[in-house]
């Protein structure tokens, strides 16, 4: 399985880099698809309860794991979602988290906010400026989404 799954990448980084078409890559992969589709039985009945496990799962959610062999803008990683992460990840591990449930609930918001602000390429600095202003003239906050 880790023999095709690393045919499969190796397939995609083609795509990404000739050109090619998405059905054409649809195309191309068939025979690995089916190659892994077809090895799973085999381990339904492995002594490995792990091996087990993932055979079923593989089986149960294939068509889903092939997904971005079809669709544009999907990723066949996870690193997107990685990445975005980090920074939460890193401030987590350098202030030791948080010390109580009003700490948790800010830092999952200011983290909200300064991450949707990055991503939108706008200045997150201002956005907070805003609402804190809206908060002590006790006016609406202001959106997140405009």
């Amino acid at each position: 399985m880790l023999k095709e799954v690393g045919t499969l990448f190796s397939y995609w980084y083609a795509f990404t880099e000739a050109g090619c078409t998405r059905e054409e890559l649809w195309q191309t992969s068939a025979l690995i698809r089916g190659r892994m589709k077809s090895s799973c039985p085999r381990y339904h009945e492995s002594s490995d309860k792990d091996v087990r496990r993932r055979a079923t799962g593989f089986l149960k959610n294939r068509d889903i794991l092939f997904t971005f062999l079809r669709v544009g803008g999907i990723e066949p990683t996870n690193n997107v979602a990685e990445r975005a992460i980090r920074p939460a990840v890193q401030w987590r591990k350098i202030s030791f988290g948080n010390q109580s449930p009003e700490g948790e609930r800010f830092t999952e918001r200011i983290l909200t906010v300064t991450r949707t602000y990055q991503m939108q390429q706008k200045n997150s600095f201002r956005f907070l400026s805003h609402l804190m202003a809206a908060f002590f003239r006790q006016e609406p906050s202001p959106s997140l989404l405009k």
